[in-house]
């Protein structure tokens, strides 16, 4: 409790990892003092360092109260684009796992900044970030329709890679003949001497 009100974000985050990680049960007063200055630091955090504090929170198995929640949509609303690919696979999954209702805007934001940044999601994180949004929003389509935009926007962007591909190939391809013919000339004329 004594250095609660001087920890770091990042300090917080790594308290609950380390309370989780000794499988202890806090009090409710040390979770309240923890939500507390976790709503404190929000306004100082980075993306990453919110993303942090939810998994944090599921670490400790704590829905925060509807208010902290709320602070939370309203710093990170804008900050969304700064989580990265990790950061928000991990925000989603962390909601979701809280059973947490976030704002029609915020999912909106949210969704957004997944887009914005759909090349840097390993396949792992894709379904991990698609499967807690059905969770968190399970009556609407238009995840299914986010997903389909992903599936065309992931194949177009394969069939770019095979297109490039082919071409290389192609060009390799016409130039190896005129190395071919060079090399053959070069042994019908034998070894210099």
């Amino acid at each position: 409790f004594q250095k609660m009100p001087y920890a770091s974000a990042t300090d917080l985050g790594g308290m609950g990892a380390a309370v989780a990680g000794l499988r202890a049960k806090p009090s409710s007063l040390w979770l309240q003092q923890w939500e507390a200055r976790a709503a404190q630091r929000l306004a100082l955090c980075s993306g990453q360092q919110m993303a942090g504090l939810m998994v944090a929170l599921v670490s400790l198995r704590h829905k925060p109260a509807s208010s902290w929640m709320v602070a939370f949509e309203g710093r990170s609303h804008d900050q969304l684009r700064h989580f990265g690919p990790e950061g928000l696979a991990m925000t989603a999954k962390a909601m979701a796992d809280l059973k947490m209702r976030p704002s029609v805007s915020w999912l909106y934001a949210f969704v957004s900044a997944a887009y914005g940044c759909l090349d840097g999601f390993s396949g792992q994180q894709l379904v991990l970030l698609f499967e807690s949004l059905l969770r968190l929003v399970p009556e609407s389509r238009w995840v299914d329709d986010l997903v389909q935009i992903c599936s065309f926007e992931a194949s177009s962007a394969a069939q770019e890679q095979v297109a490039t591909a082919v071409a290389r190939a192609a060009a390799a391809a016409a130039a190896a003949p005129t190395s071919n013919r060079a090399a053959q000339a070069a042994r019908r004329q034998g070894p210099r001497a």
